[in-house]
């Protein structure tokens, strides 16, 4: 179990990501966009973020930069959400980086959970 910061201003994303994820007793923190994110997740210290790219007032990587630059630690595991890449995509950028993944829009419950597996092994 872990706590997960789900980032997205798409309300239908949230509560799917929310069904997919409480049945593994996941604690849920949800915000609808990066600035809500920052407070909360200064707030609540969470393991994992799941973040959407593009959303108004703050996206996706400048939330996350700016979370960075806070706690001045790279150490939480993101996972970012997009409508803009494909599968081939999410498969190589997810063998680049570290502990930032890529889930490709639309996506299954099986590979969101493989994914938050992966991410916080």
């Amino acid at each position: 179990m872990a706590r997960i910061l789900i980032v997205d201003d798409d309300a239908k994303i949230t509560q799917m990501l929310e069904l997919c994820l409480r049945p593994k007793n996941h604690e849920i923190v949800i915000a609808a966009d990066g600035q809500i994110a920052l407070k909360k997740a200064l707030e609540k210290k969470p393991q994992l973020i799941i973040a959407d790219i593009m959303m108004p007032n703050m996206d996706g990587p400048t939330f996350i930069s700016n979370l960075w630059e806070e706690l001045n630690d790279r150490s939480i595991p993101v996972i970012f959400l997009s409508g803009l890449i494909s599968k081939a995509e999410q498969k190589a950028q997810n063998e680049l980086f570290g502990n930032q993944f890529f889930l490709a829009k639309p996506f299954s419950a099986a590979e969101l959970n493989v994914l938050v597996e992966r991410a916080l092994a």
